[in-house]
């Protein structure tokens, strides 16, 4: 199956960011995918872009609930409206490593809870991301997410809400 999420807006507190995601993923057999993630969130003055490949495990532990992990490579570049120029264009990016592990809980036919933790490094002082995503599936799937992220120097709250097609 190939799956691909598209989720606009993510409306962030404090400072009004907003922006979009895309998101593929292709399971390779019964317990492995890849994937290629992209996002990007902009406020007044700052526009962040990054990129993601990554490489999942996911197993049923019951017919309502599956485990996943997943390792990833993060690229994120940052461009200031001030200099107009994108820094990735210049060789200054941040790269690092994220890993995330998570439950999909499918409460009925139609209806799944997605729990989550997350690990970055790519930020100076790494970040950490809990959350939720409840989908609703109907010819296409329904996405609502909540997301708490904090590190030594942020904290913050992510609403988004999407779609996903898979096919």
């Amino acid at each position: 199956a190939f799956k691909i999420t598209l989720m606009v807006p993510k409306i962030t507190q404090g400072k009004q960011l907003y922006g979009g995601y895309v998101c593929g993923n292709y399971a390779l057999n019964d317990t492995f995918f890849v994937g290629l993630d992209s996002s990007v969130t902009t406020r007044s003055s700052t526009t962040l872009s990054d990129v993601s490949v990554q490489l999942g495990w996911y197993h049923p532990i019951t017919s309502q609930v599956e485990l996943y992990a997943s390792g990833e490579v993060n690229w994120l570049g940052r461009r200031d409206v001030l200099h107009a120029e994108m820094t990735l264009s210049l060789g200054r990016f941040d790269e690092g490593y994220i890993g995330e592990a998570g439950a999909i809980v499918f409460i009925n036919g139609r209806w799944s809870l997605q729990p989550f933790y997350s690990f970055s490094d790519t930020h100076k002082h790494g970040l950490n991301s809990f959350g939720i995503v409840s989908s609703v599936d109907f010819f296409l799937a329904v996405d609502a997410g909540y997301e708490h992220t904090y590190s030594k120097k942020l904290n913050q709250n992510t609403l988004s809400l999407g779609a996903r097609f898979t096919f």
